[in-house]
């Protein structure tokens, strides 16, 4: 359900000053994954926006660049009724770790100096920090719905299910679309997600882990902060769940510095262009390869996919 916000004044505005080099419009730009839209997520006319729900209130927030890649700052407005200072402060945070604000990307720099295939294309993409999910149930649950599809149709999930199930916020006069809560989606069931063309196996899989995470049978926030190969074997514990899915919740909602998608055919097939002389590495030759680049394998994934999406690889897309 939408509810409108009269009030564009945003209720409280942030600044932060992410570690230098950051590339705002670059974070902001893979974060939505090239697109102007990522499920709630969107970015148009160098603007980041978000609609949220915190403690039960609706939240939204917009970031801007008010910086450079050498000296960067961002600004973080929140919209929102009569909100607590916790909530917006909470609502900021959240922003920032969208956009990656909160990494320090000098080391992993340094780490690759050395390795030129790599180094050569992560400096074309130098400031591009690693996006983090609004959630890791949101996180979870998008991973899911992109297993094994092409991106097209992925997109056209995503978008339905934030539409059909999550509802919005009207901020002046603009809806900005809401992920939907582990209630709402167990509360429509598998039944209305057949009726939003989702397979019958991925909507018993979304639906199975939004009830475990509604019911308090799953909290997948309690793994924040464990260590990598504790949250993948919980994580492929789940029905739905494999080791692909899990390397990226690493990656996107567990702020791992290292997590690393070897069964991803589009990272064997990049790899396989900059070190096994065009051909796709196995995933065995991926994953060895990959050694050379702990601890910081979820820096190298995130460039490897940012040169994918700004067409410079068009012919590799990524199967699941």
């Amino acid at each position: 359900m939408s509810e409108r916000m009269s009030e564009i004044a945003p209720s409280a505005v942030f600044v932060f000053h992410p570690c230098p080099p950051y590339d705002f419009y670059a974070t902001a730009w893979h974060a939505a994954y090239g697109e102007s839209r990522y499920a709630a997520d969107m970015f148009e006319d160098g603007v980041f926006t978000r609609a949220l729900t915190l403690d039960g209130c609706k939240v939204a927030v917009s970031i801007k660049s008010e910086g450079s890649i050498a000296a960067p700052a961002i600004e973080v407005s929140v919209f929102g009724h009569s909100l607590e200072e916790n909530t917006a402060r909470q609502a900021a945070d959240i922003a920032c770790r969208m956009v990656g604000a909160h990494i320090v990307l000098a080391p992993f720099y340094e780490s690759i100096d050395t390795d030129p295939p790599v180094a050569e294309l992560v400096n074309r993409f130098r400031g591009l920090s690693i996006p983090q999910a609004a959630s890791p149930f949101e996180a979870i649950i998008l991973s899911i719905i992109g297993q094994q599809i092409s991106s097209h149709v992925a997109r056209m999930l995503r978008d339905m299910l934030v539409d059909e199930v999550g509802g919005g916020l009207e901020v002046g006069g603009k809806l900005w679309p809401i992920f939907p809560s582990a209630e709402a989606i167990a509360a429509v069931g598998v039944d209305r997600l057949r009726e939003l063309k989702f397979s019958a196996r991925k909507a018993e899989y979304i639906c199975d882990i939004a009830a475990a995470v509604a019911s308090g049978d799953l909290d997948l926030d309690a793994l924040l902060g464990l260590p990598d190969t504790d949250i993948v074997e919980r994580l492929v514990g789940l029905r739905g769940v494999g080791p692909w899915t899990a390397h990226w919740m690493l990656i996107r909602a567990y702020d791992s510095p290292d997590g690393f998608p070897f069964g991803d055919l589009a990272v064997q097939r990049i790899l396989g262009t900059l070190y096994g002389a065009g051909q796709r590495l196995s995933p065995k030759d991926t994953l060895a390869l990959s050694e050379r680049w702990k601890p910081y394998r979820s820096f190298v994934t995130t460039y490897l996919f940012a040169d994918i999406r700004s067409a410079r690889n068009s012919d590799i897309v990524s199967q699941r």
